[in-house]
Parts: structure tokens; sequence; C-alpha cells
């Protein structure tokens, strides 16, 4: 290559000679030592050894570019000159030649220009940041002219100004390099430099400098299990607030039967929200269950898990009227819990609600006994639930956890008067009908005369009356038939006499 160089150069000279260009002693070309690039400005510097002719007037400093051997010429310097400084450069994105050539100014105006060797490469210098493996990668080119002379390379992390770190050494032939791991969201920059034997000297050769942010999704500093709680068609639906800061969108509803037991995936999530509610499809009375939301990383590695959210199971048993009731421990609010309220409701309507606090303890008794009034009867049935309350710090709303509803449908006494006067002036016993210790869901009355015929039939008290009109006075036959809230019946049967005043 560099003899056909010659001879494309002689043969320029014999044209010129032979268009009468007259010409004085050819330069000799000087030696180019080495190319590098300025670690702190970037900038592309080239080194050579000063042409031996003592006809030199100053050195033109040129770039080559691939499959092209002609120079662009960049920049000139001084006969004294053995170095130039690019600043304009391209090293940053690819190899760049340079070569270097000596001119000697002619009389005439003309100049006589040295032969330049092939151009010495800078180093160029890629990497690849890998935000799942936590890595970066380094790739570069070696030295062009210095294959098989190279001692060395070494990676260099900038630190400071002028302050550099070696990261690692690696021998000729080695051209790719891993950093692992690196730290999320910090800066490196990242230089390669070539050191090589030449002559007497050791020379070298530093690449680009790669500066990289090793971006990575910011990840919630918490997940909060809001709560886990009565949901519609006896499901429970559940909560989770997400530190608004996140940038993360993937997460995992997991469920578990024990708190630290082997959890199953409930659904995923893809989603930038930062509150998620679900309701989750399980018979909540089906048992006690343990959720958290976990959240994911690019990349699909575990982040952040939130605490603990789980229903609150109630349950009970009513013996002769005393009422006893428990439920689970809820789980786990970051502030704990401040205190657990019972409400009890009766009838089918459910309100009013009484509202009973029981502090931190998990069990209520009731006795129903002492509200026995045949004068004004409460209904049988009689619903509990309880609402776990959070223990938030100050300005902060409590969150509340509902356990399912638990019913009871409570056994009346029923007590039937043996006799009622339809006419009493002060309607005190003028109709006949049960007297209850508690109001059933509903009952029917069915009255007989003494020869057996059904002559009345209601859900209330009879009033003595048939058709509008009073009975005789005598002795008549009743049925009596309870409906209870759990579905229970009873049949009472007796005799009951009409008297007149």
């Amino acid at each position: 290559m560099k003899q056909a160089k010659r001879l494309y150069f002689l043969a320029t000279l014999w044209l010129l000679v032979a268009a009468g260009v007259t010409f004085g002693q050819l330069p000799e070309k000087p030696d180019l030592i080495r190319v590098t690039v300025d670690p702190e400005t970037g900038h592309d510097i080239i080194y050579w050894k000063p042409s031996p002719s003592e006809n030199v007037d100053n050195y033109v400093i040129g770039r080559t570019y691939v499959n092209n051997k002609d120079l662009l010429v960049l920049t000139t310097a001084p006969s004294s000159a053995t170095s130039a400084e690019i600043f304009d450069t391209e090293s940053d994105i690819h190899p760049v030649g340079y070569s270097v050539y000596a001119v000697d100014q002619l009389p005439d105006g003309k100049q006589n220009n040295s032969l330049y060797d092939d151009p010495d490469s800078t180093l160029f210098l890629r990497a690849v940041f890998d935000s799942c493996k936590s890595s970066i990668t380094l790739t570069w080119n070696d030295y062009n002219t210095w294959r098989g002379s190279i001692q060395k390379y070494t990676v260099y992390q900038r630190l400071g100004s002028g302050i550099y770190q070696s990261l690692t050494t690696l021998p000729e032939g080695i051209q790719t390099w891993t950093l692992h791991p690196v730290d999320e969201n910090t800066p490196y920059s990242l230089f390669i430099e070539a050191t090589a034997d030449h002559e007497d000297s050791i020379l070298y050769s530093t690449s680009n400098m790669i500066d990289l942010y090793t971006n990575m999704s910011v990840v919630p500093d918490a997940i909060n299990a809001d709560f886990a709680t009565l949901g519609e068609n006896n499901f429970i639906d559940l909560s989770f607030s997400i530190d608004p800061a996140s940038e993360l969108q993937n997460y995992k509803l997991l469920r578990a039967a024990s708190p630290g037991g082997p959890s199953d995936t409930v659904t995923p999530f893809i989603t930038s929200a930062k509150t998620i509610r679900y309701q989750d499809e399980i018979s909540f009375t089906s048992g006690v269950y343990y959720y958290r939301l976990m959240a994911f990383n690019n990349c699909g590695k575990e982040a952040v898990s939130s605490n603990l959210a789980c229903n609150v199971l109630l349950s009970g048993t009513n013996e002769q009227l005393m009422i006893a009731l428990n439920w689970n421990e809820y789980l786990d609010w970051p502030g704990g819990i401040d205190h657990y309220t019972v409400y009890r409701t009766t009838g089918n309507d459910g309100l009013p609600a009484e509202a009973i606090n029981v502090g931190n303890d998990l069990f209520c008794s009731d006795d129903y006994s002492s509200r026995i009034n045949y004068n004004d009867p409460q209904s049988t049935r009689v619903c509990y639930q309880v609402a776990a309350v959070e223990s938030a710090g100050p300005g902060l709303a409590p969150n509340t956890s509902r356990s399912n509803v638990l019913c009871f449908a409570l056994d009346p006494d029923v007590r039937m008067p043996n006799a009622f006067m339809p006419n009493s002036p002060d309607e005190v016993n003028a109709a006949f009908g049960p007297l209850f210790s508690f109001v059933p869901e509903r009952y029917k009355l069915t009255i007989y005369n003494r020869a057996g015929l059904k002559i009345w039939e209601g859900a209330e008290p009879w009033d003595g009356k048939v058709n509008g009109k009073p009975v005789p006075e005598e002795v008549y036959m009743y049925h009596l038939r309870l409906y209870n809230y759990d579905g229970a019946g009873r049949v009472l049967a007796g005799q009951v006499t009409v008297v007149y005043r």
C-alpha cells in the first residue's frame, strides 16, 4: 500500500515536471508516533517525530476515512511542532484515522509535500448498560498500527477532574469487558488506555470518554396494604397505596393461608396508578387470608413488598341467650391496631347499629337474657360485625377493616293467654295473641270453634270477631305456628275463652 502511494506520488511529480513546474528537494516524511483522545476535553491529539529534512516549512495534519486514502486537511503546524490538537473531532462516534506530512514551500509559490504513512486510528470505546443485569459492557477497537506490541489495556473510571481510578487491566487481544455490578441511578465516566512498547519508549493512547447514567425505574420506598375488608357478595375488598415517586408498573397480588406461609398469585397488575383496589372473589367466611402486593422492576425481579392485610373472620355461639363472639387479629398495619369495635343490630333492616368499643380484645360477650321485655320485645334476629381500626399518625384518617356479619335467631319464649275480653273498655286484654320475649320473623294464628271448624286465621292478634261480628262466649281452640329467622318452626296449640262484661 505504501509502495503504491509512492508510485502515485512520483507519477504526479512526473506530470507536473512535464507541465513545466519546478521543484526543490522533496522533504522526507515525518514519523507518526501516536494519536490519542484527551479524556478531559475530548479533543484528539496527534504526535509525530520531525522530518529529517532541513527544508520543512510546516506540517499538515489530515483525517482519512474508511476506503478513502485522500486526506481531509484539518490544520497545519509549524516546522518546530511535534504534535497538534484537533478540536472538531468525531472520535466519540467512530474510530478516526490521522496522518501527517511535511511541506516545503518553493520560491515560485509551489510546494513539495512529503509522503505520508497509513493513518493511526483513535481507540473508539462503546458501552451498553443492561439494567436487568446491573452491568456496563465495554467494547473497543485495538490500536491499528501497534498490533503485536500492545502491553495492556487499562479501563479507567473518571472520579473528578483529572482524577481517574483504574478498574482493570487486560492483555492485547481482549477488547471487551463488563463492569458488574453497577450502582443504580449513578453517573459513570469510562475510557480505555492502550499501552505499547515503541522502540526505546512506552506509548499511551486513550479512547473517547463514555458518559452514561445507570437510569433505573424508581422503586417505591413503600407499598402500604390499606385494608382487607368485607365487600359485596361476601367477597374480600382490598386496597394498596403505592409511593407516589414510584416508576414501577408491574405488580402481583399474593394470597396465603398463614402470615409466613407459601403464597399464591391472585392476579397480576400492569398499572401506573398509585392506589390499587381489587376484590378477591373468594368467600369471606371460607378462611382467614393474608394478602400482600409485590412490585417487580423492569427486569421482572422482585423489588418491594407491602405489609400484610388480612380479613377479620367473626365467629360465635349462642347458649341460652348468652352470645359469645371471637375473631382473629388483623395484620399488620404499620402503626398497629388502635381498637376493635363490635356493631350490633336487630331485625331485618339492621338499623340502627349499636357500637361497642372492646379495645384490643379479640372477644366479646352479650347477655341477651337481660333484654327480655314482653311488653316491648325486640326481634329474635340479632347480628354482629367487628371493625378493626388502624392506629394512624396525627392528622391521618385511620383505615378500617370490617369482618363478616354474624347473625343469630334467638329462641323466643311464648306466652298465650287463656281468656280475653273483646269488649274491654280500656282495651286491655281486648284481643287474643301471643306474648313474646323476642319477636320471631312471623307467625300464623288459627282459631277453631268447639266443632273443630276453622273460623279465623291471621298473622296478628284475633279481636274475637268473625266477618265483623262478635263470636259468642265460649271456649275456642287455637293453633299457633312460629317462623323464625333461622328457618326453624314451632307449633303451639291450646284453648282460649271469650268472655264479655
